[in-house]
């Protein structure tokens, strides 16, 4: 059993929604002699229930119509093609990728919308979601409209038990500072979780410092307009007072490292979709040492081949060859459980009385020689989950 970063060899949890004692195994019987005790055999390990902090359901339906292999040309083909995916992400769709999220253990995710149509199918489904309702626009004489929206979403996100509402700025080159102002007030005044695209791209860097490189004729095409908002530092300056959860990193430099630090600020490692995207891994040694919480994330299938976990760690560990290899898969199960639970303010990630019963049953065929790599060899060695409970009912047995 997997607490607090620790593997515990014969402990037991009794459970209903919460969980009610932890301990050893022979201790929880003594206590709890009328209880049946399930021995889940040799070779299993029980994790917390698993959190996808940013994925973007809304792009469900694609496979092979958007561009991968540059920033630029993918955000293009979003524009082109936006529409077309939006409609093909049907209910069973996004069902479906809610489903396979749930079959590599995800309990709990953190989901970016533009529109809300994602809302019916949130609303069938067991995982906890934190819905964050996305604002973007830079267009002055559209602010008002577009935040009328915004906040009509919000509220509309806010009817159903199992969603939080939360606030997304897509990003520092696409909302108008007044917008994200604005934004930034009613989540203090909400107690909002907020989350952010941040520095996802070389094209990014290069527009916020300088209002050059392949952004500029992008900008130019489609928007009209040939300098940024806002420089890298005036658009964090907005969230001095605000932890936010920025997203990909990828670009961020030593004194980035040291904003984030010092604003409380998390992040969110989607290393699928920067490498499908063309950018560079992000700095996580450095994120590692200067103790900022990430949490590792899946993104959408607009930029990723699948909403598995799982797979998602292990593409970090073949990424991130600066990092010692056991040490990084400790850092990436506690990024999907305890550090992800506490970044989107849920009452998972830890096996520990009190929390929500929020279970993943991983197995290894063959018992471990060391118990140091046993993170390591579960993600490897797991496709998908074995079982999962969400409020400690089981939703996934693998068959």
């Amino acid at each position: 059993m997997y607490i607090n970063g620790v593997y515990c060899q014969d402990y037991a949890v009794v459970f209903d929604t919460q969980i009610i004692e932890v301990g050893d195994v022979e201790i929880i019987k003594a206590n709890y002699p009328d209880c049946f005790v399930e021995d889940l055999g040799a070779g299993s390990l029980l994790f917390p229930g698993f959190v996808n902090t940013h994925v973007h359901l809304e792009f469900s339906s694609n496979q092979t119509t958007l561009q991968y292999g540059s920033f630029v040309g993918w955000l293009e083909s979003v524009l082109i093609a936006r529409e077309e995916i939006i409609q093909g992400s049907t209910l069973e769709v996004i069902k479906g990728a809610m489903n396979a999220m749930l079959s590599s253990g995800v309990c709990a995710f953190g989901a970016i919308s533009s529109y809300a149509r994602e809302l019916e199918a949130l609303a069938t489904t067991k995982q906890k979601v934190v819905f964050f309702n996305e604002l973007i626009g830079s267009n002055p004489q559209s602010i008002d409209a577009l935040y009328a929206d915004f906040v009509r979403r919000i509220e509309e996100s806010s009817c159903y038990p199992h969603i939080t509402p939360a606030i997304a700025i897509h990003a520092p080159y696409s909302v108008h500072p007044v917008a994200i102002v604005k934004a930034l007030r009613l989540a203090k005044e909400k107690n909002l979780l907020v989350s952010s695209h941040f520095m996802e791209s070389r094209a990014e860097k290069e527009w916020l410092g300088g209002s050059y490189g392949e952004f500029k004729p992008f900008f130019e095409k489609y928007l009209g307009v040939s300098s940024s908002l806002c420089s890298k530092e005036e658009f964090l300056s907005l969230f001095r007072a605000t932890p936010t959860h920025f997203t990909h990193a990828t670009q961020i430099d030593e004194e980035d490292i040291n904003t984030l630090k010092s604003y409380h600020h998390t992040i969110a490692h989607c290393p699928r979709s920067n490498r499908l995207l063309g950018s560079a891994p992000m700095p996580l040694a450095k994120i590692i040492e200067k103790e900022i919480a990430f949490s590792t994330a899946t993104d959408g299938l607009s930029s990723n081949y699948s909403l598995n976990i799982l797979d998602e760690l292990r593409s970090a560990l073949m990424i991130h060859s600066d990092i010692q290899l056991s040490t990084l898969a400790d850092k990436l199960i506690e990024s999907i459980t305890k550090s992800a639970n506490a970044i989107l303010g849920l009452n998972g990630g830890v096996i520990e009385k009190g929390r929500d019963a929020h279970f993943v049953l991983l197995r290894l065929s063959n018992l471990p020689s060391q118990s140091a790599l046993l993170s390591l060899w579960s993600i490897l060695h797991n496709e998908r989950a074995s079982r999962v409970y969400v409020d400690g009912e089981v939703v996934f047995n693998k068959v």
